[in-house]
């Protein structure tokens, strides 16, 4: 591994709700997206426009297989919420 990158594991559901969280931001210019005050740079914002386009190339195969891609990601959602990971606070707590 090159000094200067990193290896980060997602599972498929992670990588595609991740996916389609930044596909929003960066195609759908009606859907609600971080206002600039969320970012202290342009290099954060560099930084989410490169990770969804390694996500994209990485998801091309996972998604020309699916069907119903609201469905697919619909189910992502679940998986990843209902799954194991840090405990979540505020709003999005996951504690019954």
């Amino acid at each position: 591994m090159d000094a200067d990158q990193i290896t980060v594991t997602l599972d498929a559901n992670q990588a595609l709700v991740l996916f389609d969280l930044l596909a929003r931001w960066e195609g759908d210019k009606h859907s609600a997206r971080p206002t600039d005050e969320c970012f202290e740079n342009v290099a954060e914002v560099r930084a989410l426009v490169d990770l969804f386009q390694k996500l994209d190339g990485e998801l091309v195969d996972t998604l020309s297989a699916v069907r119903d891609y609201e469905q697919a990601v619909s189910e992502a959602r679940e998986r990843v919420a209902d799954g194991p990971g840090v405990q979540l606070l505020g709003p999005w707590r996951n504690d019954s």
